[in-house]
This record gives structure tokens, sequence and C-alpha cells, in this order.
């Protein structure tokens, strides 16, 4: 029923096989109903419950700390995924929370340092390529960062969330100019009423001196 989206159907049911089979799989799965909910107290104290009853999953860790994310307690986040790779032994599955955790408590060198450990293992994992290159860029490391996005950008031509970050990384630094155009307009065909994108190529044609150009697009 959770699979299905009845999660007011797959609630009931978690709720009567407490006490009847192992606590662990229905307090893990009322954490994730109160998540989607947005409820997030009520998810933590789930997912709490759980690991309090077997500590070797990595799921409910990961949604623990998930959730402690969601609320900004970055630190109790950092601290629980530490306290998740000891439990379970689970190193790996935990590197992408840990460089995103630390790339929200904007300890960019820390971030860097894990999103690099699981890109190398997962070179095929653009979210992770992109959350490195950003934190890279973050962390003062322009020229890396550029080198990751444009690796990026070769292989899925078409990422405009990319294409984007690499365009305004260029305007911004006033640099590559008539590249950043390119590659913020390329953004803005897949996404043409994006405000992000649109405050992007303003900024973009700003630097170029075309002002009247810069002006409608931030108007927009």
């Amino acid at each position: 029923w959770y699979s299905m989206g009845r999660e007011e159907k797959a609630e009931s049911l978690f709720i009567a096989l407490e006490g009847q089979v192992d606590p662990y799989l229905p307090l893990y799965y009322r954490g994730r109903i109160a998540a989607d909910r947005n409820e997030y107290e009520e998810a933590k104290d789930f997912f709490r419950r759980a690991v309090a009853v077997s500590d070797s999953f990595p799921d409910a860790w990961i949604h623990l700390g998930q959730t402690l994310l969601n609320q900004d307690s970055l630190n109790a986040a950092i601290v629980t995924a530490n306290r998740a790779i000891k439990a379970t032994g689970d190193t790996r599955g935990f590197w992408y929370f840990m460089g995103i955790a630390f790339s929200r408590s904007e300890q960019y060198d820390s971030a860097v340092y894990w999103l690099d450990k699981l890109w190398h293992e997962d070179t095929l994992n653009t979210r992770v390529q992109f959350s490195l290159a950003a934190s890279l860029e973050r962390d003062g490391q322009f020229e890396r960062a550029v080198d990751v996005f444009e690796n990026l950008i070769a292989r899925e031509p078409d990422n405009a969330v990319a294409l984007n970050y690499l365009g305004y990384m260029y305007a911004d630094s006033g640099i590559h100019l008539e590249e950043s155009i390119g590659l913020i307009g390329r953004a803005l065909e897949d996404e043409p009423d994006n405000g992000a994108y649109l405050d992007s190529y303003g900024w973009a044609l700003f630097r170029l001196g075309r002002l009247n150009e810069a002006e409608s697009e931030i108007r927009k």
C-alpha cells in the first residue's frame, strides 16, 4: 500500500502490526509516512525508536538524518551519521549524506572530502557530481569546480541545473561571458520561465554591458 501511495491504508496496517512482528519495520515505515507529510517531529520519533530497536540497518539512520536536515538541525544530522556509520559499518552508504550535511552547514572543505570519495567510487552518479562541483565552487576551488561541471555537461548536455550553475559562475567572475550566455541560454531552452535562470541570464548580460537586455530579463 505504501509503494502505491495509499499511505492511510498502509499506516493503519503498520499500526496493527506493532507488537505482532519485529517492530523495526512498522516504526520505520510510520516514520517514512510522517516525513512524507512533513510531520518531522513525529517522523524523527519513529526513526529514533526504529534504530533503538535495531541499529544495524542503515535505512532508518539515513531517514533520521534526512529528517534532521529538513529541520536544519545540521550538527545533529552529522552526529547521527557518524553514529550510524559506527553502528552499521556501512560507510559508503553515508558518504553522500555526510557531504550534503557538511555543505548545508557551510563546511565546504568537509563536504568536498566526502563527495569526492563517493564520486571516485561512482563516477556515473551525476547527482553526486553536481553536489561535488557546487561544493568545490563554494570552497573556493574554482578551476576544479569548472572541470567537474564541464565533465558533467559533456555527459549530460541538457542538464539545465549544471548549465545554469556553470554559466552563473562565469558571469559572477566576469570571465567567459559569451560562453556564460550560451550555457544559461541552453538552460532556459529547457525551462524558459525559471526565475533563477532568468536572473543568471540577466546578470551575464549586465556583465557584457547589454543593459537594456539585462533589465528585460530581470523584469521577467
